[in-house]
């Protein structure tokens, strides 16, 4: 008896967890704020954050370390028979944040960028 009453609650816990998901590194808004233009160095951002995600070079020759985040949550739609296959989806949350640095590997300018969109089916 008691394992028809468990196996329910575990079958509608593992719906609730697999309709989250999530990708990239999240970056610690206190150990960026450690960060100083004209100061750090390419080798301390990297100890304080760890390895960036991207790492891009320009052509007037500044480096731009990237690090970002990405979160999706399942709308609860989805989750009901045959109508969540054309009107589910999920919200998505991402952070991004990059340091550029000089020539020298000094962070010249670091930015944040946070955005929001949704993820629809049914082909709207």
């Amino acid at each position: 008896m008691k394992s028809k009453i468990i196996t329910p609650a575990i079958a509608l816990a593992l719906l609730i967890l697999a309709g989250c998901a999530s990708a990239g590194v999240k970056v610690d808004p206190a150990a960026a704020a450690k960060i100083q233009k004209g100061v750090t160095t390419k080798d301390q951002v990297i100890a304080l954050l760890g390895a960036p995600m991207t790492d891009t070079l320009s052509s007037n020759g500044k480096e731009i370390m990237a690090w970002s985040y990405a979160q999706a949550r399942a709308t609860g739609v989805t989750y009901i028979p045959i109508v969540g296959l054309f009107a589910g989806g999920a919200d998505t949350k991402t952070t991004s944040f990059q340091v550029v640095l000089d020539e020298r590997k000094i962070v010249e300018d670091d930015l944040w960028s946070n955005s929001s969109f949704e993820t629809r089916m049914g082909g709207n």
